[in-house]
């Protein structure tokens, strides 16, 4: 049509579908809004029969067929819906959560738009058959294209069953993009699994073509719905974690040990008042948490709970409800950021070998996978006292040379390396080392580089200790690059590099970090530490990235063979960093090789 057409308004039935598109946009929109509603007749059934609340769980059950685009049924047993409300349920815009727009600012509900029933009905087939507590019996309505079919009385338990067939069988062009029925069935999978982590306390049951996918207790324990979900050792294996800003925003949950990652982010479960959203920010706030502890590509496993004001947040900001905003977004992030840090920074230990979890903590060592005790999951406000935050990095410093056999001396923190006597050197590369529980295996470059990080760091915004070039070296750099590198030329100088422009696409380099003078590729140790700083697409603090390329060109590398004399001086220096564990890109320092292993491997044991 050209844009000098007849404005007209479009028929009912093609204005419905347009409107649904936005919310119901796959078979896992539509198990969404369903749940969600299922959970929140349950909260509600929960509040107004307090005196039965205690006696009984909640059920959500989720059958699905063909990925769901066959159909879908969601049972749950809430409140239910009165038979007079149940045709207007189906009408756009009908709530019962919300009254007015003061309203929007305390929501707490994960329903509120008056959306999903009307949205689903525009798109497919869908009945409803409730009965409300008290009722002598249930009643039903039907609808399809958006019309209602028929209504009336029908025996049922107390709750209430929404049955969905035929999605976008009337939309072919939604239709044509669905994913393969195994690709829809994992997605409605795995957001059972985000609802079932919110709301431990309710039983929830995903049945997929007649196979149970997922099946929790209701325990109200958060990891035995783990278990259920991802396995009893990926349960076993989490650090709980809990904070609290002075500001009012607690932080809480469970994270994954460093050396139990994955390859997307798919299983990092954030929460705002129990409501699963998406947020790269806070996303962001986790990696963050995590950088210098995992590989670069490699993400954790988290779930974390963050507890504000309802006034606090902004949840109508899209149809589907999974975006929030935040009134003092800096503050939540920082609230984030600093609670996963601080669990890192105090309990993650050396990796084991032929260990690929970490052992469960000192108070989970007794519990066997199979014998999860219940624990019910209650969030709490208002909100105790403050847990105290993570150091600061401080700066190693040189260990003396001592005798061979005589160990490192001890630390008490808890990701510094324990009393370590020097055996030698192997392949060039890993240095042996005896421990109280058994052998380590130093990495010698991630050792070194570690170290010099940490050196680099303490040095920040003092003097650098750099070494001017007998002869300036002339680095090329994309135009696009030229002024980011000036703009951040404070963060190069602190590193020890004194640089200058020299024309559109060129930089001169009078002086670098000593440490790093001597290298044999000082130009790639130089065009490294550019890049790092100058990268607008690059995460984090751009000095913290060129002092991890510094460290890493200045450190010994793998197949130097060392003298006993350097290796003690560089195991000392690991013991007195703080995160020496792990290189500031994410490799361990350290594996140990558990003496329980060696006694077991020669059948001492």
């Amino acid at each position: 049509m050209s844009a000098s057409g007849r404005i007209e308004p479009l028929p009912r039935d093609v204005a419905e579908k347009v409107a649904a598109g936005e919310v119901i946009q796959r078979p896992a929109d539509v198990v969404k809004e369903l749940v969600e509603n299922a959970i929140d007749a349950i909260v509600a059934r929960r509040i107004n029969e307090p005196e039965a609340s205690s006696a009984r769980t909640g059920n959500v059950i989720v059958d699905i067929s063909g990925g769901g685009l066959e159909s879908i049924r969601v049972v749950d047993d809430g409140g239910g819906i009165a038979p007079d409300q149940l045709a207007i349920a189906l009408a756009r815009h009908a709530t019962s959560k919300l009254r007015t727009l003061d309203d929007l600012a305390d929501v707490v509900t994960l329903g509120f738009r008056g959306e999903a029933l009307p949205s689903i009905a525009a798109v497919a087939a869908i009945a409803l058959v409730s009965r409300v507590p008290g009722g002598d019996a249930g009643a039903f309505v039907e609808a399809e294209d958006g019309a209602v079919l028929g209504s009336g009385a029908r025996g049922s338990p107390i709750g209430t069953q929404v049955t969905v067939r035929r999605l976008f069988a009337t939309v072919p062009a939604r239709l044509a993009f669905q994913r393969s029925p195994g690709g829809e069935a994992a997605a409605i999978a795995r957001l059972i699994g985000t609802y079932a982590l919110a709301y431990p306390e309710i039983r929830f049951r995903l049945t997929s073509d007649r196979r149970i996918a997922i099946a929790t207790d209701g325990s109200g324990d958060r990891r035995a719905t783990l278990a259920a979900i991802h396995g009893a050792d990926v349960a076993l294996a989490l650090l709980p974690f809990e904070a609290l800003d002075p500001a009012g925003v607690r932080v809480s949950g469970v994270m994954s040990a460093p050396e139990l990652t994955r390859g997307t982010r798919s299983e990092m479960y954030l929460y705002v008042n129990r409501r699963p959203i998406q947020n790269r920010a806070l996303g962001h706030a986790i990696i963050e948490a995590y950088r210098g502890f995992t590989p670069d590509g490699r993400f954790p496993m988290v779930v974390v709970d963050i507890e504000v004001d309802p006034r606090e947040i902004d949840v109508n900001v899209h149809p589907s409800k999974m975006e929030v905003r935040f009134r003092r977004d800096r503050l939540v992030y920082g609230a984030v950021q600093r609670a996963v840090r601080g669990t890192l920074v105090t309990t993650a230990p050396p990796p084991s070998i032929s260990a690929p979890l970490r052992a469960p903590p000192a108070w989970l060592a007794a519990m066997a996978p199979g014998a999860l005790t219940a624990t019910p999951y209650e969030p709490r406000l208002p909100f105790p006292a403050a847990l105290a935050g993570p150091s600061p990095l401080a700066a190693s410093a040189p260990a003396s040379p001592v005798g061979i056999a005589e160990p490192v001396a001890p630390t008490t923190t808890g990701t510094r390396l324990p009393v370590m006597r020097i055996l030698g050197q192997a392949h060039g590369t890993y240095i042996v080392c005896e421990g109280p529980d058994g052998i380590y295996f130093v990495d010698q470059h991630a050792a070194h580089e570690r170290v010099l990080y940490e050196q680099v760091l303490a040095r920040r915004g003092g003097d650098a200790d750099r070494q001017a070039l007998l002869e300036p070296l002339v680095i090329d750099l994309p135009a696009e690059r030229v002024p980011i590198v000036l703009e951040r030329r404070s963060e190069l100088l602190d590193l020890g590099f004194d640089i200058e422009p020299f024309g559109d696409c060129a930089a001169i380099i009078r002086s670098v970090p000593a440490a790093v003078a001597s290298r044999p590729r000082l130009r790639e140790a130089i065009v490294s530490a550019i890049e790092a700083v100058a990268d607008p697409t690059a995460a984090g603090d751009p000095f913290d990235r060129a002092a991890a390329s510094v460290a890493c060109h200045a450190a010994v590398r793998a197949g130097d063979t060392l003298s006993f004399d350097l290796m003690r001086d560089l195991i000392g220096q690991l013991e007195g960093a703080d995160l020496s564990a792990f290189c500031p890109h994410g490799r361990p320092t350290v594996v140990r090789l558990p003496a329980s292993q060696l006694e077991r491997d020669f059948g001492r044991r």
